[in-house]
């Protein structure tokens, strides 16, 4: 569904609109603040407003506080889903082996507790561990259409 200027207006369309609005965004974003602040950044804010859903007054409320959660959602891009099951690998331990890259997340995460005191500085360098593993998602994965 569209309209005479090409651009998507149905339910699908517009979410989709958003969120490729905001995959530009995120991506400048990421480069200059890193991946992990990024996420952070943008999950909290885009599950309050989930939250927020069941106390709208309405419909109207309720479409526009998902529309917002919409643009603010990273979960389209195929390698942060990528990313993400490695992690979830690596974090729980009945699923270490549903992904084969979750040992070495997981090996790296416990290695760095070892090899440095400094919180800051730790998580600093997980900064890095987690930008490269998602450039390294981005190759895995095919690219968006």
């Amino acid at each position: 569904m569209g309209d005479p200027g090409g651009v998507p207006c149905g339910p699908g369309g517009l979410t989709g609109l958003l969120q490729a609005v905001w995959f530009l965004v995120a991506v400048r974003l990421g480069k200059r603040f890193g991946l992990l602040p990024v996420m952070v950044f943008t999950h909290l804010p885009s599950n309050l407003l989930l939250a927020a859903m069941a106390f709208a007054p309405g419909f109207g409320w309720a479409a526009g506080l998902w529309l917002a959660r919409v643009s603010l959602s990273l979960t389209g891009d195929p390698a942060l889903m990528r990313l993400a099951k490695i992690v979830h690998a690596a974090d729980i331990a009945a699923d270490l082996g549903t992904d084969p890259a979750g040992p070495g997340l997981l090996a790296i995460g416990l290695g760095g507790l070892d090899v440095e005191d400094d919180d800051y500085r730790l998580l600093d360098r997980g900064r890095f561990v987690y930008d490269a593993l998602y450039a390294w998602c981005q190759r895995q994965v095919p690219a968006p259409a």
